[in-house]
């Protein structure tokens, strides 16, 4: 699996002002989902402040093209848990009926647990 993140390394650390990007840059930026930053001075000095949602678009589309505008990184994935199962079916002249278990790993096929299922 791809990480969004590593694919668009561009977006992320983009330090050209928005007007300087190539055509293909500036719709890849604009259509990012996951917010965007711009390099202004604040009350802090210079340096990155969040772009609100809303003004994003029409901030990069319309108006200030020389301002330098990064995308924020998306955030990391919830972990999935992921069980590997496999279900056993003991049958036997020896058994008076049929016996059946459930074997469990972890999602790094480690942990072995094992039930019976009646």
């Amino acid at each position: 699996m791809t990480d969004i993140n590593e694919e668009n390394k561009d977006l992320i650390e983009n330090k050209t002002p928005f007007g300087l990007l190539d055509e293909e840059t500036q719709e890849r930026m604009c259509a990012w989902p996951h917010g965007w930053q711009e390099w202004s001075r604040h009350s802090s000095g210079l340096g990155w402040s969040d772009v609100p949602e809303v003004e994003g678009i029409a901030l990069m589309t319309y108006a200030t093209y020389g301002f330098a505008y990064r995308a924020k990184p998306a955030p990391e994935p919830e972990p999935v848990e992921v069980l590997h199962e496999v279900s056993i079916t003991v049958e036997s002249p020896l058994l008076d009926k049929e016996m059946h278990f459930k074997l469990t790993f972890d999602a790094k096929l480690e942990n072995p647990t094992i039930e019976e299922i009646k």
